[in-house]
């Protein structure tokens, strides 16, 4: 069993019909009931160290250690099946633990290694206020060279972060507070959504003359991370920021 951590890989796992797209997850409080990074950086666990603490983090059954399990799981297959690449985009400095817990969760060996892990926690508040998940999904879109932003999702329990990424035109889906949320249908509503940009992937490698308008559309996103960053996806973002008309740049230095 493997997965991409913050690193490239020479596959993607894209229909060749059609443009590539792309769904990012959150992982606190989004698959998991709870929110793991807090309860390991309380228990003083290193960054590095957290998978052998992972039976640790939350000593309870599966029903409770993740967000409405079986729906997620379907959730996780019905977007498998679709299409659409899948990449973990969490703040946290301990990313060890996720495929091991969406191991758990039942997605099977092939899934684990199409799944691309990026995570790591912003240098400040303001950072985490005015980018949300952004500099995360350029990573992801990146990785998978996914065209346009119209064809990605954040599924996210933050509002701060679904705010940001609307503003770059990514589709978006809000988890409900608390755990397992007993109103279902923002998994649904990833599958709808899901659907239809999978329909609209199809229609740009269909009529590549509509490809300028769509990318017309989009706010492309560019960051510039230093090698450490680059190399272990921790660290998160320092530096200047700044947003100019439809480019968004996040210089490091």
């Amino acid at each position: 069993m493997r997965a991409a951590v913050g690193q490239e890989s020479e596959t993607t796992h894209s229909k060749t019909n059609r443009e590539t797209s792309l769904v990012c997850f959150d992982f606190d409080w989004t698959i998991l009931n709870g929110h793991s990074h807090n309860v390991l950086a309380d228990a003083k666990i290193k960054a590095g160290e957290e998978k052998a603490f992972f039976n640790m983090i939350f000593p309870q059954s599966d029903e409770k250690y993740f967000q409405n399990k079986k729906l997620l799981l379907e959730t996780f297959n019905v977007l498998f099946n679709q299409g659409h690449n899948i990449a973990i985009t969490s703040f946290t400095h301990y990313p060890k633990i996720i495929i091991p817990s969406l191991e758990r969760l039942g997605l099977t060996n092939e899934q684990l290694e199409r799944i691309y892990v990026i995570a790591w926690l912003p240098e400040t508040n303001e950072i985490a206020i005015v980018f949300g998940k952004n500099p995360h999904i350029e990573k992801a879109m990146k990785h998978f060279k996914v065209a346009h932003n119209e064809l990605v999702i954040l599924i996210d329990d933050s509002a701060t972060n679904i705010e940001a990424a609307k503003k770059y035109k990514f589709k978006t889906v809000l988890v409900p507070p608390g755990i397992n949320p007993p109103n279902h249908s923002y998994l649904s509503d990833a599958i709808k959504i899901g659907k239809e940009i999978a329909d609209e992937a199809l229609k740009i490698a269909i009529n590549p003359e509509t490809e300028d308008n769509e990318k017309a559309l989009s706010k492309s996103i560019s960051i510039t991370y230093d090698e450490e960053d680059k190399d272990n996806n921790i660290g998160g973002c320092v530096g200047r920021m700044k947003e100019k008309e439809n480019h968004f740049c996040l210089t490091l230095g």
